[in-house]
């Protein structure tokens, strides 16, 4: 028998699975850093640094051959933060709160939203490290100013 009494169980129960969801996200991040380690480090050094389970701090160093658009930064701090009650993921760079994405769910699975769609893990690290790592951008500075394709145009 299908009905909203079950469909809304489903949906409830599937929206449990947040934590294994934030597990997918780490471990997105987590090949991101390895990967950019290996094929860009001359741009900078990452260190990515658990900071309990619910939360990384990602360091990014910038190198004296990064591009010109990094030559105002020499640091710069991202935190990823998972918040079981709300539930979402939190993306802050430079101590500037960043970038938000919920945790939902519908009868089939639990899923990462931005902007009204649905992202994967693997997206959801893009765009929490893209724009620090290699874009200009109001990430990681103060001056508020963002490129075409930088943050502006994803925040929604």
């Amino acid at each position: 028998m299908d009905n909203w009494v079950e469909r809304r169980f489903r949906k409830e129960n599937n929206l449990t699975q947040a934590e294994e969801l934030w597990q997918a996200v780490v471990t997105a991040i987590h090949n991101a850093c390895t990967s950019f380690s290996a094929h860009y480090a001359e741009l900078a050094g990452v260190q990515l640094s658990p900071q309990n389970g619910h939360r990384l701090r990602i360091t990014v160093t910038y190198t004296s051959n990064r591009p010109m658009v990094y030559q105002n930064q020499n640091q710069t701090i991202v935190q990823i933060a998972f918040d079981p009650n709300k539930p979402c993921i939190t993306v802050t760079a430079g101590g500037n709160p960043v970038k938000e994405f919920l945790i939902e769910a519908d009868e089939n699975h639990c899923f990462l939203k931005v902007s009204g769609s649905e992202v994967s893990p693997d997206e959801c690290s893009k765009r929490a490290l893209e724009d620090v790592l290699f874009k200009q951008s109001s990430l990681g500075n103060n001056s508020g100013r963002s490129s075409p394709g930088g943050p502006t145009s994803w925040m929604g």
